[in-house]
């Protein structure tokens, strides 16, 4: 046996170990119609199906999980076991280790239109977000019927040290059989402290007024 201290290429080998697999993966295109996937959850006993139809991808995996791109073109989607309904999904995502990024995120889900971007940087450090969302005409069964729109940015130090500015506004939604609608600007996030801002809600029964500091 040896005693002493490890070599150079001892410790090479030991850095190639731990570092990434070099494998790569690369998927030029994808298309997959009249398809379905089961997944059975063996404690349970429970089946669940998801029919794929009309769905067109290309993906990217840079040393597995260094690097990965994911272009979904359309994808339509249905697990009637879990009353899911995904119909024109479109995205572009990327993840690169201390950055991740949404586009274009398209999709209608259960009969709502909803649509995202959003990107991440500095995700190994405090990472800073900023996101641009919408959901349309999204049913809450005995509910209503909900839209929103929201966008935001922001830097999450830690659990209980975030800074962020959010907007959101209520284009005319219905709940419980009443019609509302109203916004919320500027909301901000120090540390622990959420002040609403200023923005309004208005419903059949009247109109609220709210004013932060």
């Amino acid at each position: 046996g040896k005693i002493g201290n490890k070599s150079t290429n001892e410790k090479e080998k030991e850095k190639e170990k731990k570092g990434p697999s070099g494998w790569s993966i690369i998927l030029s295109g994808l298309d997959i119609n009249d398809s379905s996937v089961k997944v059975e959850d063996r404690t349970s006993g429970k089946v669940s199906e998801y029919l794929i139809d009309d769905t067109s991808l290309s993906a990217k995996l840079i040393h597995i999980a260094e690097e990965i791109q994911v272009n979904i073109k359309n994808a339509d989607i249905k697990a009637p076991s879990q009353g899911l309904t995904v119909k024109g999904l479109k995205v572009n995502a990327a993840y690169t280790g201390d950055k991740a990024k949404i586009s274009g995120l398209d999709v209608t889900l259960n009969g709502a239109a909803i649509k995202l971007d959003a990107e991440a940087d500095g995700l190994k450090d405090s990472p800073e977000i900023s996101y641009k969302f919408s959901a349309n005409s999204y049913k809450i069964e005995d509910v209503g019927t909900f839209s929103v729109e929201s966008e935001g940015k922001g830097v999450f130090k830690e659990r209980k040290n975030i800074d962020a500015k959010i907007n959101i506004k209520i284009p005319e939604s219905e709940l419980y059989g009443k019609k509302i609608s109203g916004t919320l600007d500027n909301i901000t996030v120090s540390g622990t402290t959420i002040d609403l801002g200023k923005g309004n809600v208005i419903s059949e029964l009247g109109e609220l007024y709210i004013s932060g500091k």
